[in-house]
């Protein structure tokens, strides 16, 4: 149907079609609207956009203009029409604007909120570290064993490592902070029962617990800085949110030897809980700092609940349109008795546009364990509530993986951390051997030695990594790559791999406590070194999505650290440490060759046709594509060909 200016005729406030003399005049037009330019109707504002995207949604939802697709110019005369196609623009979601951004609140705000989530990690990293001295007291009170003990470590870091997937996409969904004082709440309620456990299985059980609610912390904390702080401070930023938890790490075995001896093993568990509720309190007051608008998570998960709103609805309609209006409807059709129902369809249509509008509320129960309503059921106020129902944890995670890039990033930090993990874990053991014979306070002291480095390496990382982004910066007209952090790790590459091989094999000698000293400080630095800067490397290169993307990480880092805690000792009775090491050297070196073949080949591994299984998801896109150019070029005329041509003269 024309609009009212061209079917009542010309008239000032409606122009008609431009004469064939009109020069050639410019009419901004979107796609999204009429898609008739001879018309020449006038410039939409927003506001109608929006109506005309309700409109078309059959005024179920109110999806606002897409920010991607922008506006075209079309070219009318009387004898010649240009349309070019719309074009595409990469749009910065991490800069798109919002209420209250958290990149515009002050340093000292954010300092704040930096140190909150900092030392808010300290009790989770503690957790792990403060329970390792007092495995003689557990064989003797719970009668645990040796395979008890191992696989109440072993868990805990997988359960640890594993869950963040599961948070982020919470997280991404629904904001930060009620997942810091849900994760938080669960992580007190087992910390508090394993103080209390009189078995080894009911403790096993709690670590589980205990694991799964800290786990929110590691990986939604990297978010957050992300949602603060620019890339350009990242680095140094995020090198502090790690070295403050390695606090717990390092001092964790001196702080569980000294408890243990002094008031036994469910002491470590009471600090534990002091602590942690030290922290919830803390969170309570914590200002949010995600926002909806810059999370690709949020966004997919609302393009999925507006497609299932349209799809109930539309089941809905049909289903309304089979049957017949019922009694309880707006506007019966009259019918005749003992007769089928036999409904007016433009009453129906009528009548159920209605219902649609004002927004029946039949079927719509809502279940608070969903944290919102389903989408289909009640759309009436023109929002979409997205409840967990549309939330895959695994999707994101997915999503990550398939860049080649983000996959072999993960799977190399992996193995780092694994190694990490296995060098405390077995140095607890060759010290309490001999000729060292440690006890537990002693053996804490040594590893404070790594812990100690960690920090270090950790703070400076961060700092040299910027330092070098920055430098780059300056070298390539300021324009930033995430690639560019990994130059930062090629000093610490060397020095990663051979300290781990010199405490290897000084500790398989048992030479003097000073030479596997030395190389713990030394591995501990170069290692967090690597470290820091690698996850702001992966933080960089998926915006919208940094804490799916540090989840993601931590998933794999718990799957190799809880191969490697159940495969390193048996590996090391068998081979020494020395061959031990030996083994995590090769590994560390093709780690280091995979960060040298990111820092060249990222950049081209994280454009979209090189994920994995994008030309299987794309095959008929490209296959149309290519048919177009084919039939473009064939319909091309060679100006050869038009040489015996004769004009025709009228």
């Amino acid at each position: 149907m024309l609009p009212p200016s061209a079917s009542e005729g010309p008239s000032p406030n409606s122009p008609s079609t431009p004469p064939a003399s009109t020069s050639n005049p410019t009419l901004a037009f979107n796609p999204l609207s009429s898609p008739n330019p001879y018309l020449q109707e006038p410039q939409p504002t927003p506001e109608d956009q929006q109506d005309h995207h309700a409109h078309f949604s059959n005024t179920l939802v109110s999806v606002p203009p897409s920010p991607v697709l922008s506006q075209v110019t079309i070219s009318t005369t009387a004898d010649h029409v240009t349309t070019p196609s719309p074009t595409l623009v990469n749009v910065d979601i991490e800069h798109v604007a919002v209420d209250n951004d958290p990149r515009l609140w002050s340093p000292l705000k954010k300092n704040i909120v930096l140190a909150m989530v900092s030392i808010g990690s300290i009790p989770v990293t503690l957790g792990a570290a403060i329970y390792n001295p007092a495995f003689d007291e557990l064989r003797s009170q719970l009668n645990a064993t040796d395979n008890e003990l191992s696989l109440s470590v072993s868990l805990f870091i997988l359960f640890q490592g594993c869950c963040p997937v599961f948070w982020s996409s919470i997280a991404e969904v629904k904001g930060r902070k009620s997942v810091y004082l849900i994760s938080y709440v669960i992580f007190l309620i087992g910390s508090v029962v394993s103080s209390r456990a009189n078995t080894m299985t009911l403790l096993i059980v709690m670590r589980m617990v205990q694991a799964f609610g800290s786990s929110a912390v590691l990986s939604i904390g990297a978010g957050t800085l992300a949602d603060m702080f620019e890339p350009e401070v990242r680095g140094s930023k995020m090198g502090l949110y790690y070295g403050t938890p390695l606090l717990g790490t390092s001092m964790g075995p001196i702080v569980g030897g000294a408890l243990t001896q002094a008031f036994g093993w469910r002491s470590t568990f009471y600090f534990i809980s002091a602590f942690g509720a030290v922290a919830l309190f803390a969170f309570c007051f914590f200002p949010d700092s995600w926002r909806k608008e810059r999370s690709l998570a949020y966004q997919a998960a609302l393009k999925k609940s507006i497609a299932d709103s349209l799809v109930h609805a539309e089941k809905k309609r049909k289903r309304k349109l089979a049957k017949g209006l019922r009694s309880t409807d707006a506007t019966p059709a009259p019918t005749r008795p003992g007769s089928p129902t036999n409904p007016d369809p433009e009453k129906l249509e009528l009548a159920l546009e209605s219902e649609q509008i004002n927004g029946k509320k039949k079927g719509g129960r809502r279940r608070w364990w969903l944290f919102g309503e389903r989408t289909g059921d009640k759309v009436a106020d023109g929002t979409v509530k997205i409840g967990l129902r549309d939330v895959n944890p695994l999707l994101p995670a997915l999503a990550i993986l398939k860049c080649p890039s983000n996959l072999l990033t993960v799977i190399s930090s992996g193995i780092i951390f694994a190694a990490q993990y296995s060098i405390s874990f077995t140095a607890a053991v060759t010290f309490a051997e001999s000729p060292y014979n440690y006890n537990a306070l002693k053996i804490g002291l040594v590893l404070v030695a790594f812990g100690g480095g960690n920090i270090i390496g950790s703070v400076a990382g961060g700092r040299y990594s910027d330092y070098v982004l920055a430098r780059l910066m300056k070298k390539n007209g300021g324009v930033r790559e995430p690639e560019m952090r990994l130059k930062s790790v090629f000093v610490a590459m060397p020095i990663m791999v051979l300290s781990f091989l010199g405490y290897g094999w000084t500790a398989n000698e048992k030479t003097n406590v000073a030479g596997p000293v030395v190389f713990l400080v030394t591995g501990g630095i170069s290692v967090m070194v690597i470290y820091a800067s690698v996850l702001a490397f992966l933080v960089d290169s998926n915006p919208g999505r940094s804490s799916s993307a540090v989840a993601s990480n931590s998933f794999c880092r718990g799957l190799f650290a809880f191969a490697f805690s159940q495969s390193s000792l048996p590996i090391r009775n068998g081979i020494g440490d020395g061959g031990l090491y030996s083994l995590f050297s090769g590994m560390l070196l093709l780690t280091c060759v995979a960060f040298v073949v990111l820092t060249y080949k990222g950049k081209q591994w994280r454009e979209p046709d090189h994920s994995f299984g994008y030309k299987r998801r794309h095959r008929h896109d490209l296959e149309a594509q290519a048919q177009n150019q084919t039939q473009t070029k064939d319909q091309e005329i060679n100006p050869s060909d038009l040489k015996d041509v004769q004009p025709v003269v009228p």
